[in-house]
Formats: C-alpha cells, sequence, structure tokens
C-alpha cells in the first residue's frame, strides 16, 4: 500500500501507465506531508480459466481494539455484499433528501451525488474541500458549504457553523 501519488504512478507517470504496475507491490510510504493518494497492490499467479476473488478492507476506528473488532466483522467475501449494500442505503437516503433535476443528466449526477457527497466528507469531517484544502475556516467558506445540507441535516449544519465561529470569535 501507499499513500504517495508520486510512489504508485512514479516520477511523472501518468494513470494509464502507473510504475506501481510494473514491479513486485514493495512500496509502503504513508504519513504527512505527501501528494496524497490511497493505493493498494496485491501480486498473485492464476492459472488458465482460474478465478481468484480479492477484497479489500477500508475503514476507521477510535483504537486498535475497535479496528481489531469491525476486521473480524467485515473480514471476508461473504461479508461484502451485507457492507456495501448497507453503505449504498445509507448514502442513498443521505445524499437524495433535496434533488435538482434538469435536463442535463451530467449535472443532475454531479450536483446530486458527487458535490453532495464531496461536501459532506470534506468540509463536514474533514474540514477541507475542493477548492479550500487550508481548512478554510472563514464564516463565508462555512456558510456557503453548509447550505448544500442545511434543509436535508439541519442540526449537523448548526454544530459545524458552531465550530467554525468558534475559530474566528474569541466567544464562539
Amino acid at each position: 500500500m501507499t499513500g504517495d501519488r508520486t510512489e504508485f504512478f512514479g516520477r511523472n507517470g501518468m494513470a494509464a501507465h502507473p510504475v506501481a504496475m510494473t514491479r513486485s507491490p514493495t512500496f509502503r510510504k504513508v504519513g504527512s506531508g505527501l501528494d496524497p493518494c490511497g493505493a493498494m497492490q496485491l501480486q498473485f499467479d492464476l492459472a488458465a480459466g482460474q478465478e481468484r476473488e480479492i477484497v479489500f478492507v477500508l475503514g476507521a476506528a477510535a483504537n486498535v481494539d475497535e479496528a481489531r473488532s469491525l476486521f473480524g466483522a467485515f473480514r471476508g467475501v461473504r461479508s461484502c455484499p451485507r457492507c456495501s449494500g448497507t453503505g449504498l442505503a445509507l448514502w442513498g437516503r443521505t445524499l437524495r433528501r433535496a434533488v435538482l433535476e434538469t435536463p442535463d443528466a451530467g449535472l443532475n449526477a454531479l450536483v446530486n451525488g458527487w458535490l453532495v457527497y464531496s461536501d459532506l466528507a470534506c468540509r463536514f469531517v474533514g474540514a477541507q474541500w475542493f477548492l479550500s484544502i487550508g481548512g478554510a475556516f472563514g464564516s463565508g467558506d462555512q456558510l456557503q458549504d453548509v447550505m448544500a445540507w442545511f434543509t436535508a441535516e439541519p442540526g449537523l449544519c448548526a454544530k459545524h457553523l458552531l465550530r467554525a465561529a468558534s475559530h474566528q470569535f474569541s466567544r464562539g
């Protein structure tokens, strides 16, 4: 695995031909200060006509014990449909609370899916956003980004705005 885009793609590398696909999986670079990406690689051989199913489990936990427990619960191929089905249903309900419909299917997918998901994941969870990777705790940035969620998650919006204000004003 690697968390470094340069290690995966190679210096001046391209997505169409990443250097990681031309060598054994030996990279292990993770940490801060990298050009971030998430890449995992596994090398194995298949005989003619043979099939093999590979599952990579990703997650987050508060501590090592919780991580081990989650890993045990979702280990193996059989847990994948349950896992992905639950996640897809949750995101479907979350992202579909307010829907914009236009004649442009691409715009609909962008506005009703990617931008809303990105706003939630990056702004609320990671304190980042597509155009403001420094965190942008300015009130204008916060108000603009929170508006995408105001009708769907007013409690989440209020909590986030109070957190943002605490960075600007001594009284919060």
